[in-house]
């Protein structure tokens, strides 16, 4: 059975900037395929569940979730809801909360 790594970016970047960052966290042996973080959490969520159903249509097993800000923190929020037991390598989570407070700590 073949491996893969999910690639997940953040909002501000893009697929080629996951695997630029995330290269180094794909699983040894394993295939990365990225998976684009357009929209809102919860679409990020429902793009890494769909990955995760096309690959093992596949007959492939994700072994590993690598994700940036947004992409780590659906990562997270994938791997809990669905009890995942893949791996999962996390950079820069994003700021989900009050955008008031964030604007307050950097002025």
């Amino acid at each position: 059975m073949s491996t893969v790594t999910l690639l997940v970016h953040g909002a501000g970047s893009c697929a080629a900037t996951a695997r630029l960052l995330l290269d180094p966290a794909v699983a040894p042996g394993s295939r990365a395929v990225a998976v684009p973080a357009r929209g809102g959490i919860d679409e990020v969520i429902e793009r890494i569940t769909w990955a995760v159903a096309e690959e093992e249509r596949t007959g492939a097993r994700v072994r590993r979730v690598a994700g940036i800000s947004l992409g780590a923190h659906a990562a997270v929020r994938w791997a809990a809801a669905t009890g995942s037991r893949a791996d999962l390598v996390l950079a820069m989570p994003a700021w989900t909360g009050a955008p008031g407070v964030v604007a307050a700590a950097t002025s």
